[in-house]
């Protein structure tokens, strides 16, 4: 009954993307004088209120673009390129991380184990008969849950990213009655190089969740 309900990604998956939204925004439209001000406690409850519903709202658009689109539709996740030959072309190029496979053979451990239990390695399917198994030891789901809390918040920070490019851009333009501002522009190409940034360590986290499930689970007794 005394466990706090909040958990570490809570903070850096969901508040952490909300204030990011709410300080650009307010910095954007020229409304940066507030964030100089100490807040009341009660506007203060509510700018955390607020930035952890926030939050919710980028995770949400982010699981639905940077994951099930670009990733899983465009690039392909990393359940189906680690056991698969090795890819060659322009998306392998320049995200290489992404498309690394398994060695040989570890390749070989893994599908003999799926041979043993009559399960076809070729699909997705491979990988949710996979987790359930591995979660059942404490010090795989230990590292499982570190590893998406690590590419949960990198999936959800780029979004945010991503997100605050365009409200940079109309700060710079038409956020102030002053004229164009250099600032807004200036911290939008920051945005835009981060949010890169934040999406190579994102497939990084996630690759690593998938190899750890891979690799536990051609261990198993």
């Amino acid at each position: 009954m005394n466990k706090i309900p909040f958990s570490v990604y809570d903070f850096f998956g969901y508040l952490a993307t909300g204030f990011l939204m709410l300080v650009v925004a307010a910095y954007a439209t020229g409304r940066d004088a507030m964030l100089r001000e100490p807040p009341t406690l009660v506007m203060g409850f509510f700018w955390i209120v607020a930035a952890y519903v926030l939050g919710h709202i980028v995770a949400h658009i982010a699981s639905a673009f940077l994951e099930e689109t670009v990733l899983r539709r465009g690039l392909g996740s990393p359940e189906e390129h680690l056991l698969a030959a090795k890819k060659v072309g322009l998306r392998a190029r320049i995200f290489p991380g992404n498309f690394r496979p398994f060695p040989a053979a570890t390749q070989q451990r893994v599908l003999k184990k799926a041979q043993h239990h009559g399960v076809t390695a070729s699909d997705r399917s491979f990988f949710f008969h996979c987790h359930p198994l591995v979660k059942r030891d404490q010090a795989t789901l230990e590292r499982l849950n570190s590893f998406l809390n690590l590419y949960g918040f990198s999936r959800n920070f780029c979004m945010a990213l991503v997100l605050t490019i365009p409200l940079l851009l109309y700060g710079a333009w038409w956020g102030s009655d002053s004229g164009f501002r250099r600032g807004p522009l200036l911290w939008a190409i920051v945005a835009l190089v981060a949010a890169i940034g934040m999406f190579y360590r994102y497939l990084k986290f996630f690759r690593h969740y998938t190899v750890e499930v891979f690799t536990t689970y051609a261990e198993l007794p």
